[in-house]
């Protein structure tokens, strides 16, 4: 006798469906990634408020929105430093919520990288392009999509196609 669910089997015995839930290796990269992208934004962002820091000291200059304008730029990216660090550990463990989050990051930061370029900034633009490009694609494989897909998936219990024995089984539970 087949056994579904709770139901037992001929061992008196509730049989248990033994499913991977460890993440394929799309993701964990796209995890890593996704974190190496947070720590050089994060790198950036201190560099570069570092060196506008000691221009406006150097020249003395004082920037009429400087203050207001630093704050805005310290909150957006604060925020987007910890979305990328705290989605792309999440990744690296397997959770599944960071996916759409860090896709749209990825989208986000190919804005980003087209901005960057356009102003000559190559050095920084490309490997932030690329590492965006990489991501989505990592994100997007048909591994990473049935490793989403698995918690709905329904096959497991034969509901695709059924047999007498799982018929009768889904008539008793309802």
């Amino acid at each position: 006798m087949r056994a579904l669910g709770n139901q037992m089997d001929n061992s008196g015995k509730i049989p248990t469906i033994r499913v991977s839930h460890r993440p394929p290796v799309a993701i964990r990269l796209a995890g890593a990634f996704t974190v190496i992208e947070g720590a050089i934004i994060a790198t950036a962002w201190v560099t570069l408020n570092r060196r506008v820091a000691e221009l406006s000291t150097r020249a003395c200059v004082l920037v009429r929105n400087g203050p207001p304008l630093a704050t805005v730029s310290a909150v957006a990216a604060g925020a987007v430093v910890a979305t990328l660090l705290v989605a792309g550990w999440a990744l690296l463990r397997g959770q599944c919520w960071p996916r759409s989050v860090v896709l749209t990051t990825q989208v986000l930061l190919l804005i980003a990288s087209g901005v960057l370029l356009t102003v000559h900034e190559a050095s920084v633009s490309a490997p932030l392009g690329t590492l965006a490009i990489i991501v989505s694609v990592l994100l997007a494989s048909p591994a990473a999509s049935r490793w989403m897909a698995r918690p709905f998936d329904l096959s497991v219990m034969n509901v695709v196609s059924p047999t007498p024995e799982t018929r009768a089984w889904h008539r008793s539970r309802w």
